[in-house]
């Protein structure tokens, strides 16, 4: 009688245990499913405009496959520097469709009319295992050109994150001016001790303003710039330049 009882309590749990584990099953095909529904694909997207005769915005604008947008504005742009921002789910999905539909592996890497004075595009993705790059001109396809002014005008959505400022021309390696809130240098220069930020000289002692040195092997210029100006102990903080001499 015990056996036969230990035999069906077994059998029991068997069953449940089947249960649980086809319900864990089609809850991870769900999953998948809906992830496939949304147009959520592994594709990485890049496109980037190049300079002319003129003032035509220079810039990067990459696009990971969570949404996350890096942009890298170069010249001629309202956004200078390095910034970030993160797309909606349903950005996502349209952008990414859009790539999907034109079937971009079809076309040739070059599209190029020969004029010299129109801005040079390109159009970079890369889904799972395969990558592609298209550039161009005013001779691009249409569905190319449809995608880069499509990720254009994202660019210019949402909200940014500054993430590295530009480095001029002519900004000395290592150096800043800074402007503190206090005539104590060195509590900013704890702060940034992992950058060895140091003081190297006043610059106008009753303004407050210094110049300061810091190890560019630790950390990117435009990265430190941004991190100092947002610090409470900072009143303004700018690159150190050279001073063309006058003739």
């Amino acid at each position: 009688m015990k056996y036969m009882n230990l035999v069906f309590i077994s059998l029991c749990l068997s069953l449940i245990a089947c249960k649980g584990s086809k319900k864990a099953s089609q809850d991870n095909t769900t999953q998948e499913n809906s992830a496939e529904e949304m147009g959520v694909l592994p594709m990485e997207l890049q496109i980037s405009k190049g300079n002319c005769f003129g003032r035509c915005p220079v810039f990067e604008l990459t696009i990971g496959p969570k949404g996350v947008m890096s942009y890298h504005g170069k010249m001629f742009v309202e956004k200078e520097g390095i910034w970030e921002s993160s797309l909606t789910q349903e950005q996502l999905t349209e952008i990414q469709s859009k790539v999907m539909e034109a079937n971009v592996f079809q076309y040739e890497n070059e599209y190029r009319s020969g004029a010299m004075d129109y801005p040079q595009h390109s159009l970079r993705v890369v889904l799972e295992e395969k990558e592609k790059m298209i550039a161009g001109d005013f001779a691009l396809p249409n569905p190319i050109k449809g995608i880069i002014a499509h990720m254009d005008s994202l660019s210019n959505m949402g909200e940014w994150d500054q993430i590295e400022a530009k480095v001029p021309r002519g900004a000395l390696p290592g150096e800043l001016i800074i402007k503190l809130k206090d005539l104590d240098p060195g509590p900013i220069q704890e702060a940034f001790s992992d950058y060895d930020l140091r003081m190297k000289k006043e610059v106008a002692p009753n303004l407050l303003m210094f110049v300061f040195t810091f190890s560019e092997e630790k950390i990117s210029a435009g990265r430190i710039l941004i991190l100092i100006r947002e610090h409470e102990l900072v009143e303004q903080a700018q690159f150190n330049q050279r001073v063309a001499e006058r003739q």
